[in-house]
């Protein structure tokens, strides 16, 4: 568990860990020296409670971040599963119990349950997301994506063989303030065995403070996320030229491109202010904005020529539209951008 700057919900978040049913849990408190009194907070719980003795707090020394704290985790873990939780969040009293049984007794990469979002003002549940699947094959993950299928991309809520990880070097990237993208991204390639379960284990708060919360940006931040997402998306490219040879390289560059146009989407809300003006106004500022205009260029390259689209034996349409579209215009690139986006909502 990351903690950093999370005084007003760290008591509920480490209580919710610290009560689960299963006993034999080694608990992880990643302090990214925050400003706040979370900290404190924490080792007066862990002072009193029965588990504490099983808590290791590990001190970052200096604030670098949630990708970080998840790659110390991955590093400094002694059990044979890993499990991440935010420090604002909540899991159900036998998430881990149900989470392992499912693991344990399957021989998997991982399991993932079922979560709630909340909103933080009313306490209230606005939404459900899980499903009952069992996947299994090479880019088994990659298949059911393709099909229309939501899978969350967070880190958070999955139970992951350790050695798994390790063995795969499935890391985040360090300094990033969304760390989920580019995990999920080695996880979607390296998975074949995984389930997904309907029990809802998690609840996702989300505060006025959550890192998905594009209102309350600094311009600096947005800069900072917008040069991330290009960072992710030229991460991605390179590491398929890995699998030019691959049969299923088709697949993965459709799912590669699919990520590349929502960061378009994100990144062209995300760098504009004046978020009262009305809709045509909102999409001539966006379209006119430099760093948009500069990321979502790069989110469109394709890296694949024509002649290698035709000799694919599978999505040669899908991977076809994606070459077109690199090559039009800017204006044209971002009508399609927005109007998918609309479409999918």
């Amino acid at each position: 568990m990351p903690v950093y700057n999370v005084e007003k919900y760290i008591e509920r978040a480490l209580l919710s860990a610290l009560n689960q049913t299963f006993e034999s849990i080694e608990y992880l408190v990643i302090d990214d020296k925050g400003q706040d009194e979370s900290m404190n907070i924490v080792r007066r719980i862990v002072t009193k409670h029965p588990r504490g003795k099983y808590v290791r707090i590990i001190d970052h020394g200096e604030n670098r971040g949630t990708g970080a704290t998840k790659n110390t985790a991955i590093k400094e873990a002694k059990g044979k599963y890993l499990y991440f939780m935010d420090s604002d969040d909540e899991i159900i009293p036998n998430c881990i119990a149900l989470l392992y049984d499912k693991i344990h007794n399957t021989d998997l990469d991982w399991v993932m349950g079922a979560y709630s979002e909340i909103t933080f003002s009313t306490n209230k549940i606005i939404n459900s997301i899980g499903e009952n699947r069992q996947l299994r094959g090479k880019y088994c993950l990659v298949e059911h994506i393709l099909k229309e299928h939501f899978v969350s991309i967070a880190t958070w809520n999955k139970l992951y063989e350790l050695d798994f990880l390790r063995k795969n070097k499935i890391k985040c990237v360090s300094n990033h303030l969304n760390e989920d993208a580019w995990f999920f991204f080695q996880l979607m390639l390296m998975t074949r065995k995984c389930i997904l379960i309907p029990e809802i284990t998690y609840y996702y708060y989300k505060t006025e403070s959550s890192i998905t919360d594009f209102r309350s940006y600094t311009e600096e931040k947005k800069q900072r996320i917008t040069s991330q997402y290009i960072e992710i998306d030229l991460l991605k490219k390179n590491l398929l030229n890995q699998y030019t040879f691959d049969k299923s390289y088709p697949l993965l560059l459709c799912v590669t491109m699919r990520e590349s146009f929502r960061y378009a989407y994100e990144v062209s809300c995300l760098n504009v202010s004046g978020e009262n003006m009305n809709m045509f106004s909102k999409f001539y500022m966006r379209y006119k904005n430099n760093s948009s205009r500069i990321a979502v260029r790069q989110f469109m390259s394709y890296p694949v020529s024509i002649g290698q689209i035709f000799k694919m034996p599978r999505k040669r349409i899908e991977n076809f539209l994606y070459w077109l579209i690199s090559f039009i215009p800017y204006f044209f690139q971002y009508v399609f951008i927005v109007i998918v986006r609309f479409i999918r909502k």
